[in-house]
């Protein structure tokens, strides 16, 4: 692609990948035209037949298309959860789950291998699910086998999304039924995270415990469904999305780095 931008002498160059239109910035003025300039019209993320299908019970903040909603989603997200005080306030589930792995690793025989890549994927992965819900996640090895088929399937090579309107394209990658698997699956279990999460806080409650660190996100974003007042009713479709949406956000990281 470099090679190209410079034999063409291209700022700006349009593709067509499969039928899909794509517009290329090869410099960094036409990179600050795109992103600053001309932020809002290129603000939504286009959808492929694949992030449809993933989106289709509700929309977390990374797909959501520019509006109201979008403008909605990110002034939760930077005021409830992720402002400087929330990030603080789980400051003693970062500093465990360290300690945790830690002792795991101090506790493996002399001259046995570790698997650092999977206890770091734990330690992510724990960290963001305790967070949000309270605790660790009960079905974790699943969850973490779903969230990686799911990157794989919205950031990989598919035929059927280069080809949206070829049911043939579609039915040969076999993606859209991938995908429809691993949305159901997905959705399915954030609602068994979001009951655990409540059976969690329904037995602390009827113990006269209190919970270490006030709410968690999911505290947050049910007590912001329950007040209302929003310009778009907050679903439980859509505070699923956002869950998952986090969570995959701290698995890509986890797949950067390793």
């Amino acid at each position: 692609m470099a090679d190209l931008a410079r034999r063409l002498d291209a700022p700006l160059m349009y593709l067509k990948l499969g039928e899909v239109p794509v517009v290329v910035a090869t410099s960094p003025e036409a990179a600050r035209e795109i992103m600053r300039t001309h932020d809002v019209v290129f603000a939504t993320r286009p959808w492929s037949p694949t992030v449809k299908i993933m989106n289709a019970d509700g929309q977390g903040l990374i797909f959501a298309r520019y509006g109201v909603l979008w403008r909605q989603l990110r002034k939760i997200c930077i005021l409830e959860l992720l402002s400087a005080r929330r990030v603080q306030s789980f400051r003693h589930i970062r500093e465990d789950e360290v300690a945790r792995l830690v002792a795991a690793v101090a506790a493996v025989s002399p001259g046995e291998p570790v698997n650092v890549s999977e206890r770091i994927a734990v330690l992510i992965t724990d960290s963001a699910v305790r967070a949000m819900i309270g605790d660790r996640f009960k079905r974790r090895e699943e969850f973490l086998q779903t969230l990686d088929e799911g990157v794989k399937l919205v950031a990989g090579f598919n035929l059927g999304d280069l080809f949206p309107s070829s049911r043939l394209a579609s039915f040969i990658s076999g993606t859209a039924r991938l995908a429809e698997e691993n949305h159901r699956k997905s959705f399915e279990l954030m609602e068994y995270a979001i009951q655990q999460h409540k059976q969690q806080r329904s037995a602390a409650s009827s113990n006269g415990d209190v919970e270490e660190g006030g709410e968690d996100l999911v505290d947050t974003l049910l007590r912001i469904r329950k007040e209302g007042g929003l310009d778009v009713p907050l679903t439980m479709g859509m505070i699923k999305a956002v869950i998952l949406s986090e969570s995959k956000n701290c698995y890509m990281l986890y797949s950067l780095l390793f």
